[in-house]
């Protein structure tokens, strides 16, 4: 899997851009979303592993993955607050 511009991309709407980003922190210039930087990377590098179809070392399947804040299904989008910083 390529990372590039998930430190960049919006997980709510999809937005990549360099402004973004600033430090720890991130907040769309589309959508507004805000939240931490390393947090909204790593919630777009686990929605990319699942929308690429990658599978557990078991073989059962992954719809979606969990948060602090609750849990993502990528064809459904965010089901949880997004966590403030």
């Amino acid at each position: 899997m390529n990372p590039t511009n998930t430190s960049k991309r919006c997980v709510e709407c999809g937005h990549i851009s360099d402004d973004n980003r600033d430090a720890g922190d991130f907040e769309c210039e589309q959508c507004g979303n805000q939240n931490h930087a390393d947090y909204n990377a790593a919630k777009s590098v686990a929605e990319l592993y699942l929308l690429r179809g990658h599978q557990p070392l078991r073989g059962s399947s992954v719809s979606q993955y969990a948060l602090t804040s609750g849990a993502v299904t990528p064809s459904r989008g965010h089901t949880s607050l997004p966590m403030q910083g």
